[in-house]
Order: C-alpha cells, then structure tokens, then sequence
C-alpha cells in the first residue's frame, strides 16, 4: 500500500520561512533609505522653490532679497530694503526653514554665498547650496547659475 504524505514537513517549512525573513529584511533597508533620501529630495525642492518665492518676491516690491544660511541648521530670507546686504531689524523676514524638521538629519554641508535677487528679479551672480544628510551621507547642491535657471544634483 502506497501512503502520500499530507502537508509539508518541517523542515521544508522553515526553509520557507527562513526565506520570508530575508526577503523582508533585504526590503526593510531599501525602504528605509529611500524614506531617507526623499527628506533630501524635499530639501532640495523646497529650496528650489524658495528661491523663486525670493525672486518674485524681488519682483512684487521692486527690491532685493536675499536668501542666508542660519548655521547649518536651516535658512531665511529677507527684503533687503537697504541693499546694505545684511539683516536689519526694520526688515522683513518673509520665510525661514527649518532643516530639522526633515528626516535623516539634514544639514547645510557647503553655502558659498548668500542667494540674491534684484529687484527685477535677476540673480546677480552663480551661487549653491549644499546639503547633507548625515545619516546616508548623500548630498544634494543646489545652484543658481546666470542664464541656466535652477538646477538640483544629488550625489
């Protein structure tokens, strides 16, 4: 008489298992660093678009504005009604970022210059920022560059 076996056997149900584990915990780690490196990608964007606020802002009042590193730890802009290229109490701080407030602790890493506009818009020279997130290690530079608009690259 010719018996079949019902199921699976134990071992063959560990192997199973075992294999579960490591598929899942490959796949952990590839979605965590991806949630890492989307708060650089957010950073990069929002400062992107904070410059072109800075810009039309430059634009609505017909005045400069600036855009400054605070420390490593985030940035601001300002309408620098005085041109004397610094902050005053009298003026307007129209945006501040925070950089804690993305994931992988994100710092400014490389800031040439301050971001400038003129009151008709116009960059007045190349300038970037970089930022760095010191959980990965990866880095995103943005730059404005005379006549080649806003770029992001991230490395």
């Amino acid at each position: 008489m010719v018996r079949y076996q019902k199921g699976f056997s134990l071992v063959e149900l560990l192997i199973v298992i075992a294999i579960m584990f490591l598929i899942a915990g490959l796949s952990l780690n590839f979605f965590r660093d991806t949630a890492l490196e989307s708060g650089l990608r957010n950073v990069g964007e929002a400062l992107k678009m904070d410059l072109e606020l800075a810009r039309t802002k430059a634009i609505a009042l017909n005045q400069r504005t600036r855009i400054f590193a605070s420390a490593d730890t985030g940035y601001y802009a300002f309408v620098d009604a005085n041109n004397n290229q610094a902050y005053d109490a009298e003026e307007e701080i129209f945006l501040t970022r925070d950089l804690s407030s993305y994931s992988g602790n994100i710092v400014i890493s490389s800031y040439s210059q301050p971001f400038l506009f003129k009151a008709n818009g116009e960059g007045i020279q190349s300038r970037s920022m970089i930022f760095t997130q010191k959980s990965t290690g990866k880095s995103a530079k943005v730059s404005i560059n005379l006549g080649q608009g806003t770029t992001i690259t991230y490395f």
